[in-house]
């Protein structure tokens, strides 16, 4: 059984490494700069964020309230937000519903993330493109926001 497992995890992580190399291929090619907006007020969700994103080449502003991200894709259109459900002022699903009910900025693309699993309907609910929960791996934040933007 434990040999068993053992394969199961050593299949498991030679398909993450995979992808994640056919991830990193298809950002390399990308010859646009895309813009990202993190919007989060967890200074250390942001820090993370950030973290993940800087070595794969996005340029990227950062909110801790709604009123700050808001301000930010007014000034910089970003291609892509992500929003935390639960920031203040005014939280990430008002955010997200004035982003996609405004015609200039509706093309934005928006993730929302959130520790709570009952906000996945709220996040639906107010035009998010995808929705993460918290906890969640890198990669998967990578390969969603690819996926996104590829797809776009």
């Amino acid at each position: 059984m434990e040999l068993e497992q053992s394969l199961i995890f050593a299949q498991e992580l030679s398909r993450l490494r995979r992808d994640g190399r056919n991830l990193r291929r298809r950002i390399e090619e990308r010859t646009v700069l895309q813009t990202v907006l993190v919007a989060d007020d967890d200074p250390f969700m942001r820090a993370l964020i950030v973290a993940t994103l800087a070595p794969e080449n996005y340029e990227v502003h950062e909110a801790g309230t709604g009123a700050e991200a808001l301000a930010l894709v007014e000034e910089h259109h970003p291609s892509l937000t992500i929003l935390d459900a639960r920031m203040p002022a005014p939280d990430g699903f008002v955010v997200c519903e004035t982003i996609k009910s405004n015609p200039e900025l509706s093309d934005i693309l928006v993730i929302m993330v959130t520790a709570n699993p009952a906000d996945e309907t709220g996040a639906r609910e107010a035009g998010a493109d995808r929705y993460i929960s918290k906890p969640f791996s890198p990669l998967k934040l990578l390969q969603t926001i690819e996926q996104l933007l590829l797809d776009r």
